[in-house]
């Protein structure tokens, strides 16, 4: 298993408990379908804002996304997500351009996971 900057090992990443992060939420079922569902929509493809903006020198605007989407995936209990990009964000602070793009990688597969997960979720979705 390959260990990383955020303590992890990628073989060893919980899954995201969806019914645990509804409790917690006090949400509504359809509000926290709404909220996911948003989620998915908005976060999809975070590694790859984040590496445009890196790309194209607005590193203030990557920091501000980068600290977005770890209170966001911190707030909905995303553990293994949120360690991924507090790692990401204190390597980016840090100016450690390879632990920046080891976690970027590690994130992708991450999302990768959480989104089908997700999207599993919003399938099986009843109202009510």
């Amino acid at each position: 298993m390959v260990e990383n900057s955020s303590g992890l090992d990628e073989g060893d990443a919980p899954p995201f408990d969806i019914t645990k992060a509804h409790e917690r939420l006090m949400l509504p079922k359809e509000l926290m379908r709404s909220f996911l569902s948003d989620f998915r929509d908005m976060y999809s493809s975070i590694v790859n804002d984040i590496e445009k903006l890196l790309s194209d020198g607005q590193t203030e605007n990557a920091g501000d996304l980068i600290h977005t989407f770890k209170g966001v995936s911190g707030t909905l209990g995303i553990t293994e997500v949120y360690k991924v990009v507090e790692a990401l964000e204190l390597a980016f602070l840090d100016g450690r351009d390879k632990d920046v793009t080891a976690n970027l990688e590690l994130l992708d597969g991450r999302m990768t996971s959480l989104l089908v997960e997700i999207n599993q979720y919003l399938s099986e979705f009843t109202p009510g």
